[in-house]
């Protein structure tokens, strides 16, 4: 991340208090690790794993889960809820990101669910697929997100309908995936 901007950052979310700015240090401390992963699993992609891809995806996690908790300003549980849905929410738009990477790079994106999956079934279109599961999965955890917030929570409707949005998000690369007909270059290029 550029200087400037994490310096920028920490500067605006420290007028928060101490401890939002806490949250947001350990935040990108979890984010910076699942960046190392990502990085290491581009040397060697035949070495991923689900533990190595659930700490990749630390990146997506941790941005988006500390961001709900500040937004809290880290006071539970609402701070704890905030997290849980948004760091699932930004969690399967990981995987929407994966598949339109893929599409726009012409080769499955490393690392990704999709060359995961892939790797699991030597199949790149059951590697896609599993992927998709893999985004309702995490829609499925940030939707509890919402059955925990208190019944008088002014802001469900508007939290129901961005995880919509993920949801839409992904379909819609996931059905340009399927038009644009690439599995036999996916296959092709499959690192070996």
């Amino acid at each position: 991340m550029n200087p400037y901007i994490l310096r920028l950052a920490r500067s605006k979310i420290a007028k928060g208090g101490a401890h939002v700015l806490e949250e947001f240090e350990e935040g990108f401390k979890d984010a910076r690790v699942g960046q190392y992963i990502d990085t290491k699993l581009k040397t060697d992609p035949r070495k991923i794993t689900e533990e190595k891809m659930n700490e990749c995806y630390k990146k997506y996690r941790a941005v988006m889960g500390t961001a709900g908790r500040n937004m809290a300003l880290g006071k539970n549980p609402l701070g704890e809820i905030f997290y849980l849905g948004m760091a699932r929410a930004a969690e399967s738009v990981g995987c929407g990101n994966e598949i339109e990477d893929s599409i726009k790079n012409k080769f499955v994106k490393v690392p990704s669910w999709p060359l995961y999956y892939s790797f699991l079934t030597n199949d790149v279109k059951k590697g896609f697929d599993f992927t998709m599961k893999k985004s309702e999965l995490y829609l499925s955890d940030a939707r509890l997100a919402l059955e925990l917030l208190p019944k008088e929570f002014a802001h469900t409707e508007f939290l129901e309908f961005l995880f919509l949005t993920v949801e839409h998000y992904n379909q819609y690369w996931y059905n340009q995936l399927n038009k644009v007909n690439l599995w036999s270059e996916f296959s092709a290029n499959l690192p070996k």
